[in-house]
């Protein structure tokens, strides 16, 4: 028996596509990914936080936070990793620094445990925490410095902070390019966010629903650190447990084709939620056992009846129908 555990990571989105922050444009503009290589001591900068354009050190630095996530225009879900990275991010510059950073965000979202403390001791370190959208970026051509115009939802009404040293976009997560041709390769479902769809939120969080196939990590969605480790061990559990069994039983519902009936229109390949039906040599529909699920969706569409379900065929249902209407007929 063998098993596989996709886990194809993620991409950082890409912050040009939000034509109206700058990031491309203007050379003051990083994005969440790349302040974090400045902060790494094995960084380009050993470290240090500097201004692109001319590698001096900012006195203040803005987080805009939600950077394609939870919009419309680009994706509706929540990376769910941006706000605690800011904020880790936010309170190391400030200790080892004393720069002033100010964070805009739609809605900090510190679900984790002691995600809310450290939240709050990184407000009483001196970061400023700004709940409104960013609505307008410019520069100082001379000075290269930044004006950022924004909305304070809290005290209702606008907010500018001019000699802006430093943006950081907090960009979320996509689902990465390889995830597509893994999903191809393999006959797996995505999600109309493009990451891997698994058999059940809640009861297969870790199954495909190709048995033997197991999705881990940001592969299957955006999730933070701890929910990727729990989930990995989990997909490496259920594989463990399919591989020590050397041998698998496979359930007797399955599809059967009919090949003298088979027009090759192939509807049936096309309606598969589970790719369990090819063209055989013969071009004509062939199931595979170990593939389908029995779910019928082949059989119901099959305008040339070719297809039935074993164990349940129209003669059996149409017995116990029959059967069913004999007996409520002669009860009172």
């Amino acid at each position: 028996v063998g098993t596989i555990i996709v886990s194809t990571g993620f991409d950082l989105f890409d912050a040009s596509k939000k034509q109206e922050y700058g990031y491309g444009e203007f050379p003051n503009f990083v994005n969440i990914g790349e302040i974090e290589r400045m902060l790494s001591s094995a960084g380009p900068t050993q470290g240090n936080i500097v201004r692109p354009s001319d590698l001096q050190k900012p006195k203040k630095i803005v987080y805009v936070q939600c950077v394609g996530s939870r919009d419309e225009l680009t994706n509706n879900y929540c990376s769910r990793v941006c706000c605690m990275t800011a904020i880790k991010q936010a309170r190391m510059i400030r200790d080892k620094t004393g720069i002033d950073v100010y964070v805009f965000y739609i809605d900090l979202r510190t679900f984790g445990k002691g995600y809310e403390e450290f939240y709050e001791s990184t407000a009483k370190a001196g970061v400023s925490f700004i709940r409104g959208r960013v609505g307008e970026i410019l520069q100082d051509d001379e000075t290269q410095s930044l004006i950022v115009r924004g909305e304070d939802t809290l005290l209702g009404k606008p907010i500018q902070l001019a000699g802006v040293d430093l943006v950081v976009l907090s960009t979320g997560v996509v689902a990465s390019d390889s995830t597509n041709h893994v999903a191809h390769a393999l006959n797996l479902s995505l999600s109309p966010d493009g990451f891997l769809l698994e058999a059940h939120p809640k009861l297969r969080p870790v199954d495909s629903f190709n048995d033997g196939i197991f999705v881990a990590g940001m592969a299957q969605g955006p999730k933070d650190i701890p929910d990727t480790v729990a989930q990995a061990k989990a997909a490496a559990s259920g594989a463990m447990a399919l591989m020590g069994k050397g041998k698998i039983n496979v359930d007797p519902y399955f599809s059967i084709v009919n090949e003298d009936k088979c027009v090759r229109c192939q509807v049936c390949i096309s309606v598969c939620p589970y790719n369990a039906v090819t063209l055989n040599e013969r071009d004509h529909a062939e199931v595979n056992p170990a593939l389908c699920k029995g779910c019928g969706t082949c059989t119901s569409t099959c305008a040339s009846g070719a297809i039935t379900s074993q164990h349940y065929t129209d003669g059996q249902i149409a017995a116990m129908i029959t059967e069913y209407l004999a007996v409520h007929k002669e009860s009172p």
